[in-house]
């Protein structure tokens, strides 16, 4: 996603949609999204299984000048979005299973796998309402 662009990917209204990943893409890459500053992503009323979803970084070769400029609109729900310093994700009513997948006795799969990978050091996570397992976050090596 590039700058001033959104994203919501959301269930109808009183339904729960599945995102999900099938045992023989278990080796495969993980579901990835790569946001730019002053983007915004949503996940609403959503349960994400079988993998992390992993957010990236889009970095600009011109090096975006930061202000103290508060350039924010309202976005759906109530959330600002992001001006050019950083992008929002927003997931609400939303389930990240927790290992990924869950055993009979309802423990996880994959105790030690992260639900959600932040590889962006530009970014304001909201987590509201939803159950999520462990975050990884990773800090981008400058080149």
């Amino acid at each position: 996603m590039q700058t001033g662009e959104s994203l919501q990917i959301r269930s109808a209204l009183g339904k729960r949609a599945v995102i999900g990943l099938s045992e023989k893409h278990r080796d495969g890459l993980s579901p990835s999204l790569q946001v730019a500053r002053g983007s915004c992503f949503i996940l609403d009323g959503l349960i994400v299984v079988g993998r992390p979803v992993e957010i990236s970084a889009i970095e600009s070769s011109d090096e975006i000048e930061q202000t103290d400029q508060t350039d924010q609109q309202i976005a759906e729900g109530g959330y600002p979005i992001a001006g050019s310093k950083q992008a929002d994700i927003i997931i609400r009513h939303t389930t990240l299973v927790p290992g990924w997948e869950i055993n009979d006795d309802c423990s996880p799969m994959e105790s030690t796998m992260a639900s959600l990978k932040l590889l962006v050091s530009h970014l304001c996570e909201k987590i509201e309402h939803s159950i999520i397992g462990s975050i990884e976050v990773i800090q981008p090596s400058n080149p």
